[in-house]
C-alpha cells in the first residue's frame, strides 16, 4: 500500500517537474522575444544598473562581484563597451573555507566560464563562517567572483559619473 502511494507521489512530481520545465522554457523565449536586441543605451543603463547594485565604490578601480558568472558576462560586455579589453580583466574568488580541496577546480571553472587566464585569477580569500545555503545540484558552488579591470581609476570616475547622472 505504502510502496503504490509512494511511486503515485513520484510520477505527480515527475509531471510536475516536466511542468515546470516547460513553463520556464516559454518564458525564457517570451523573454527574449519582448526585449529583443539589446541597443548601446539598454547596454549601458544595464551597466549602470548593475555596477549600482553590484559594483565597488570606494576604491579606484572598477570592480564588480557576484555569484552568478552571467552576470559578470553582462559586466564584462559592458565594460568592453567602454574600451576595456579582455586582457585587462582579473580578479579573484571568495570561498568558502569548507571548499579549500575545490579551489584549483573552481577556479578553473570561473577562467572557462569568463574566458579569463587562469594566471589572472589570483590568490582565493577564504571565508571562515558556516556555509548554510544547500544548493540543489551538488558541485555548483562557485563562491563569489570579484571581477576586476587593470589601471581603471579613470573608468571608475566615469562609472562614478554615469551612476550620478541616473541617480
Amino acid at each position: 500500500m505504502i510502496r503504490a502511494g509512494h511511486a503515485g507521489r513520484m510520477k505527480g512530481a515527475y509531471i510536475q517537474r516536466l511542468g515546470r520545465i516547460e513553463r520556464m522554457r516559454r518564458f525564457a523565449l517570451e523573454g527574449r522575444s519582448m526585449v529583443g536586441d539589446v541597443s548601446k543605451r539598454d547596454l549601458l543603463m544595464l551597466g549602470i544598473g548593475l555596477y549600482i547594485s553590484e559594483g565597488g565604490k570606494r576604491d579606484s578601480r572598477a570592480v564588480i562581484s557576484n555569484s552568478d558568472f552571467k552576470v559578470h558576462k553582462l559586466a564584462m560586455r559592458w565594460f568592453e563597451s567602454m574600451g576595456v579589453k579582455n586582457e585587462d580583466f582579473s580578479g579573484h574568488i571568495n570561498l568558502n573555507e569548507r571548499y579549500r580541496r575545490s579551489d584549483l577546480a573552481i577556479k578553473k571553472e570561473w577562467s572557462k566560464l569568463l574566458r579569463v587566464e587562469l594566471s589572472r585569477i589570483k590568490k582565493t580569500v577564504f571565508i571562515k563562517t558556516p556555509h548554510k545555503k544547500k544548493y540543489a545540484k551538488r558541485g555548483s558552488y562557485r563562491g563569489v567572483f570579484q571581477l576586476r579591470v587593470a589601471k581603471s581609476a579613470n573608468l571608475q570616475y566615469k562609472i562614478l559619473g554615469l551612476m550620478d547622472a541616473v541617480m
